[in-house]
């Protein structure tokens, strides 16, 4: 897994801002971006790489765990609804 993978199946806690008190799923990235799965409203959210540092730096992003592959594969079925 290079590091720019590093966080997919990882999941936060948002403690300040505009998605307060949402679960953040990092689903997938990219060449610029974060893409996260907001829990629970379902909504898809793209985060440039150094926002996401930063807010983990700063504890607004409080990593929770490396979601268990099997749950990731479900969550992975909304996302993919979600994004079509």
């Amino acid at each position: 897994m290079n590091n720019l993978n590093k966080n997919i199946r990882s999941i936060f806690a948002v403690t300040a801002g505009d998605y307060l008190g949402q679960f953040l799923l990092c689903v997938e990235c990219n060449s610029d971006n974060h893409v996260f799965l907001s829990l629970p409203d379902f909504n898809i959210i793209e985060v440039s790489h150094i926002e996401v540092d930063r807010g983990i730096n700063s504890k607004i992003l409080d990593f929770i765990e490396r979601v268990p592959s099997k749950y990731f594969k479900e969550c992975l079925v909304k996302y993919n609804q979600v994004k079509k």
